[in-house]
C-alpha cells in the first residue's frame, strides 16, 4: 500500500517475489525436517556422542564412525581414517549402533580336513576358557567364548566357528585376541592353518 502511495509499479517484482517465495519455503521445509529428526533422535536417546555407529542414508549411502557431535540439525562423525561427516538429520535412514548393551563376535578358524576336527575344537575351547579367566580380557567378555562347531566347509579345510559376547565396540579387539590366541592353540596342538590356495 505504501507503494501505490508513491506510485511505484508493484506488478513487475511479483514474479521475482513469488519465486523466491518457494524456494525459501522448500529451504525451510528442509530444515525443518532436520530439526524434527534432530528432535526425536536426542529425545530417543538412539546414539550420543563417542558411539560407534552406521548410519545409512538415501540412494544406498552409509558412513560408519564414532559420533562426536549431535545437535538438532546436523550429526558429525569421525571415520576411521579420520575423515569428518557432517550428516543433516533429516537424511538419515537407519542407524545401526555398535556401542549399546553388547556385541558379538564371531571367529570362524580354518582347520585342514585331514586334521582332528575334534582335537582342534577342543583347543579351541580350552583358548575361550582361558580367555575368559585372563585378568586382562575377562572384563571385556560378558561369558566365556564358545565353539559352535564346523561352520562351513571349503576346498581343503573346514570352518570352526568361536562365539562370545562382549562390552560394547570392544568386539574388533576380543576378535583379534581370538584369532591370535587360536593359532597359538591350533600350533600347540600340532595342528598348522591350511595354506591358502592359489
Amino acid at each position: 500500500m505504501i507503494l501505490l502511495r508513491l506510485r511505484v509499479p508493484v506488478t513487475s517484482p511479483v514474479a521475482p517475489a513469488t519465486v523466491a517465495g518457494v524456494a525459501i519455503g522448500f529451504g525451510a521445509q528442509r530444515v525443518v525436517g532436520d530439526l524434527l529428526s534432530g528432535f526425536f533422535l536426542l529425545s530417543e536417546d538412539q546414539y550420543g556422542v563417542g558411539d560407534l555407529v552406521q548410519i545409512a542414508q538415501p540412494n544406498q549411502l552409509t558412513a560408519t564412525g564414532t559420533v562426536e557431535a549431535v545437535s538438532l540439525r546436523t550429526t558429525r562423525l569421525r571415520t576411521s581414517t579420520g575423515e569428518l561427516v557432517v550428516i543433516p538429520n533429516g537424511a538419515i535412514l537407519q542407524v545401526v549402533n555398535r556401542s549399546r548393551d553388547w556385541a558379538r563376535v564371531t571367529v570362524d578358524v580354518p582347520v585342514q580336513l585331514e586334521a582332528d576336527i575334534d582335537r582342534a575344537a577342543e583347543a579351541l575351547r580350552e583358548v575361550g576358557a582361558e580367555m575368559a579367566v585372563n585378568e586382562g580380557w575377562s572384563g571385556l567378555l560378558l561369558e566365556a567364548p564358545t565353539v559352535t562347531g564346523v561352520e562351513s566347509i571349503e576346498v581343503g579345510y573346514a570352518n570352526l566357528r568361536v562365539v562370545a559376547r562382549t562390552l560394547p565396540a570392544k568386539a574388533p579387539e576380543v576378535s583379534r585376541e581370538l584369532r591370535r590366541r587360536a593359532i597359538g592353540a591350533l600350533r600347540t596342538a600340532g595342528l598348522t592353518p591350511p595354506t591358502p590356495r592359489s
